[in-house]
Order: structure tokens, then C-alpha cells, then sequence
């Protein structure tokens, strides 16, 4: 469904969603946590970097950027230690 789901690691995984967001219009390849804030990175099959507030409230994480990073799908995302950068790998179309 496209969806971002973060789940409450303390809780019963099964029954405590903290967020559900509509993230990208293809396939989500993966997350990545900021190591020093609540920043979170998706990327996916639409190409697209999306970096989102995960400090904020439930089901209401605004969407901080956005960009174009490959000419095809985007296969994984990484900060940095210091949460400065995001290192992208994808594939070509």
C-alpha cells in the first residue's frame, strides 16, 4: 500500500501503531533513522528521497524535503554518523 508504518518498539508490535504515512507513489526499498534526531529517509521505486519529522505527532509527520536522487528506483538510504548526510544507492532505468 505504499504506506510508512513506525511501530512502537516497546510496546506489543502487533497492536501499537505510532504512524502510518503515505509516503511515495511507488514501492518503499527502505528507511533510515537519524542518529541524532527524529528525522527519518525513505526512498523507493519513484526515484524520490523523502525526509521526514518523526518527532512530530501521530499521523501528522510533515514531509521536510523531497528530491530526485536517481534516474531509477532507489534501493537504500543511509545517514551519516554525524545525521548530516544521506547516502543513496539505486538502480537505473
Amino acid at each position: 500500500d505504499r504506506a510508512l508504518r513506525v511501530w512502537d518498539a516497546a510496546s506489543d508490535l502487533s497492536s501499537f501503531l505510532v504512524e502510518k504515512l503515505d509516503a511515495h507513489s511507488g514501492d518503499i526499498l527502505s528507511v533510515a533513522f537519524s542518529p541524532h534526531d527524529a528525522r527519518l529517509a525513505t526512498v523507493g521505486c519513484d526515484s524520490a528521497v523523502r525526509v521526514w519529522d518523526g518527532a512530530s505527532s501521530i499521523l501528522t509527520s510533515p514531509l521536510l524535503e523531497k528530491f530526485d536522487a536517481h534516474a531509477g528506483s532507489i534501493r537504500s538510504a543511509a545517514f551519516s554518523p554525524d545525521g548530516a548526510r544521506i547516502t543513496t544507492v539505486g538502480n537505473y532505468a
